[in-house]
């Protein structure tokens, strides 16, 4: 008995829709896309996208889609001196 990986993608597909929808209800009513952290189970769904954004672990079509709600998210394709 396996894991049904499609299945586990789909429920994370919808669990990042669902968290986007909530998002974007939450910056059409407050004007912006900084929800307070400790404040709702939302604030610390978006602490980790931009966690796995600076980590380059958010796809890129999600990077996107909070971008378009005015969440501020590093560039990970710009160089850093080195």
């Amino acid at each position: 008995m396996g894991v049904d990986r499609n299945r586990r993608f789909d429920m994370s597909r919808k669990t990042f829709d669902k968290h986007l929808a909530e998002l974007a209800a939450f910056t059409k009513i407050h004007g912006h896309a900084r929800v307070p952290v400790r404040s709702c189970p939302l604030g610390l769904w978006l602490n980790n996208q931009r966690y796995y954004a600076r980590n380059g672990k958010l796809k890129p079509e999600r990077v996107h889609a909070l971008r378009l709600l005015g969440v501020d998210l590093p560039d990970l394709t710009a160089k850093t001196p080195g």
